[in-house]
């Protein structure tokens, strides 16, 4: 059973994030699967309707042979994780700044009607 998930999520190859087998059938197995793709463009979606200068703005994707490029606004101080695993720890306003511009961003989306699952970057304790 092991081996037909494994040999399955070979043969989709990365399409798919996950796959449960939820039923046996006459002429095979059923499995349950998350589609990336869909997960994407429904991600893709809601960014490209985002006008927040809280949020990095989406510009296009294009789909070219196997790989999906999106084009987005270019950020040269990076990402927070960029910032907190590149340098010295970040003080106390630095922390503050980071946190106000991502509950300005968490607003915008909540008064848009938009719910952000994936809030990535705790900001660590400054030493005193």
């Amino acid at each position: 059973m092991a081996d037909d998930a494994a040999a399955l999520a070979e043969a989709a190859g990365s399409r798919f994030s996950s796959l449960e087998l939820i039923g046996r059938g006459s002429f095979g197995d059923v499995y349950k699967a998350e589609d990336e793709i869909e997960d994407i463009q429904k991600e893709i979606s809601v960014l490209s309707q985002c006008r927040s200068p809280y949020i990095t703005e989406y510009y296009g994707s294009y789909l070219h042979q196997t790989k999906l490029w999106i084009i987005m606004e270019y950020m040269a101080g990076g990402s927070v994780a960029d910032l907190l695993q590149s340098g010295p720890p970040l003080d106390e306003m630095s922390m503050a700044c980071i946190l106000r511009d991502l509950l300005h961003a968490i607003e915008y989306l909540h008064n848009e009607g938009k719910i952000h699952r994936d809030i990535k970057g705790v900001l660590p304790s400054s030493s005193a």
